[in-house]
């Protein structure tokens, strides 16, 4: 909800539970989401990487830390190299994972790889249930891509889209 002191109070409690078992993995994930979605980057990054020394197959952690690494502005080469070989280490264990696909696509455009891009966010939407709201990010992650490879007609078709699956999203 962007409750200050709601998400105050969720952070207060993982942390508590976290003084009793410092190496829940289940916690440490909830934390990290936690202050991704508070914009809290750097503690986010920090306690991926930890779930990941703990536990190195977790993939959400895995597409966590690779978004983190590819979002950053600008992203540097080595990030997005990391990324990258985050996002393949996960899909290697979870090839129709929808979100590391969608977070691949992105490091792949980030990247300039733009057929590369393309081809994950293609088979991401393909994954989603038809006219999922869920989708609506990946819809708008190809249009970019799309519209760079001057196919703008099929850019223009998925930024469409993105706007009707946002709007079911907001409702």
């Amino acid at each position: 909800s962007g409750d200050r002191t709601a998400l105050q109070m969720a952070e207060d409690q993982l942390r508590m539970i976290l003084d009793a078992n410092p190496d829940s993995v289940p916690t440490l994930v909830l934390l990290a989401m936690l202050m991704q979605d508070a914009g809290r980057n750097e503690e986010a990054t920090g306690l991926n990487r930890r779930i990941l020394g703990l536990d190195p197959n977790n993939v959400i952690a895995i597409n966590n830390l690779a978004w983190i690494l590819c979002d950053q502005s600008p992203p540097s080469p080595a990030m997005l190299q990391e990324a990258l070989t985050l996002a393949d280490r996960g899909l290697e264990q979870m090839p129709d994972y929808m979100d590391l696909l969608d977070t691949r696509g992105v490091i792949h455009y980030r990247s300039g790889d733009l057929d590369a891009a393309v081809a994950d966010l293609t088979r991401c939407i393909e994954l989603f249930p038809k006219d999922a709201p869920q989708s609506a990010g990946t819809h708008f992650h190809i249009a970019r891509a799309l519209a760079d490879l001057n196919r703008r007609s099929e850019a223009v078709d998925h930024l469409r889209q993105a706007i009707v699956l946002n709007r079911k999203n907001v409702q």
